[in-house]
């Protein structure tokens, strides 16, 4: 009966140091996986400022991971399984291009994939046919006016009138 009483001792020390070191590593795990899901929405460009133009070349059918890798070797990229992450939840997935791309180490890799999906030059195009008002050629409505609880003292400019009803 005595040698048991040690036995069983062990085997609850046993089973609480497993039981630890499986949390340990579920934590770790947690961690790590909390990074990754961060840093794919927040990932900073590698250089801020002018930063370094880096023309890549990708073919037709090029897969996310060779790509990844091409990124990491041109040093546009800290992460090339990030940038996998980043490439399957990215909304420019299915309208990326093959070709030519001249992208900067300043850029995210969520502008990256603007560029290769040619969404820069849809932008300037769009941005030609945008006309610019100047204040001056705003209209402004007073939903004061012609009412008689509202209406201005006589000689007191309100905003945008001209009290004797001339036009500037």
């Amino acid at each position: 009966m005595k040698s048991n009483i040690p036995l069983s001792i062990l085997s609850g020390v046993v089973r609480i140091a497993f039981i630890l070191i499986a949390v340990f590593y579920i934590y770790k795990g947690a961690l790590i996986c909390y990074d990754y899901g961060y840093r794919v929405f927040t990932e900073p460009a590698i250089e801020s400022g002018k930063g370094t133009e880096v023309t890549v070349e990708i073919p037709e059918g090029m897969s996310a991971f060779k790509m990844g890798k091409l990124f990491l070797e041109d040093g546009l990229v800290r992460d090339d399984k990030l940038f996998v992450l980043q490439y399957y939840l990215s909304e420019y997935r299915k309208d990326l291009k093959a070709g030519s791309f001249t992208l900067n180490t300043n850029m995210t890799v969520e502008e990256m994939f603007e560029v290769m999906a040619g969404q820069d030059e849809e932008e300037d195009e769009s941005s030609e046919s945008v006309k610019t008002y100047k204040e001056e050629d705003v209209i402004t409505y007073d939903e004061g006016e012609g009412s008689d609880s509202d209406e201005t003292e006589e000689g007191e400019d309100s905003e945008g009138e001209d009290p004797e009803g001339e036009d500037q």
